[in-house]
């Protein structure tokens, strides 16, 4: 049998065991302070992740009438809207309007634009009607490039088979836009 001969001296032996234990301690204590930074931040993030979806809550109670509000007026003008759309597919459908639209086209310019075309009556569906049954008063905005393209304009409509009671209101030079006319016809369809 061999004899083991210790050639290290006691305290080497002793401060490699104790070197071990602290290895063995530290990584222990340092996987603890990875685990505790970790808790931590996905406690932080869970904490952010919750205010961010109260945010929009907290919004909807500090905004709540002044959203109700804007879903009101938007409900109005959907409202509105939807009955213009109603009032110009029975437009489209009645030949004395679509007679009208079609003069109105023909004898609008290449240098002319329309702004409106405000229709007032409560009953627009009722267009082709013979003359001095009633009427609808139609009101022609828009821009042209001369006086001689309003001037023709305006006559075309008064020579047309659906209008009555032509009147040029307003024409002026537009101090926006150089050179440029703004004018308003309003006439009546008969």
């Amino acid at each position: 049998m061999i004899k083991q001969i210790e050639l290290l001296p006691m305290s080497y032996m002793i401060g490699n065991a104790i070197r071990q234990k602290t290895r063995k301690w530290g990584t222990v204590a340092a996987a603890c302070v990875v685990l505790i930074l970790g808790v931590s931040a996905s406690i932080r993030m869970n904490t952010t992740a919750l205010e961010v979806e109260l945010l929009p809550i907290k919004e909807k109670i500090e905004l709540g009438p002044v959203r109700e509000m804007e879903m009101a007026q938007l409900a109005v003008e959907l409202k509105e809207t939807l009955g213009r759309k109603a009032a110009m597919e029975s437009l489209g459908t009645d030949p004395f309007w679509c007679g009208l639209f079609g003069d109105i086209a023909h004898c609008t310019s290449a240098d002319m634009w329309l702004l409106s075309i405000d229709i007032a009556k409560s009953d627009m569906a009722s267009g082709g009607q013979e003359p001095g049954q009633g009427a609808s008063k139609v009101s022609i905005t828009g821009y042209a490039g001369s006086n001689e393209d309003i001037l023709t304009f305006y006559r075309a409509l008064k020579n047309s088979a659906y209008t009555r009671d032509v009147k040029l209101e307003e024409a002026r030079m537009d101090s926006a836009r150089d050179g440029v006319m703004y004018f308003e016809v309003v006439l009546n369809a008969v």
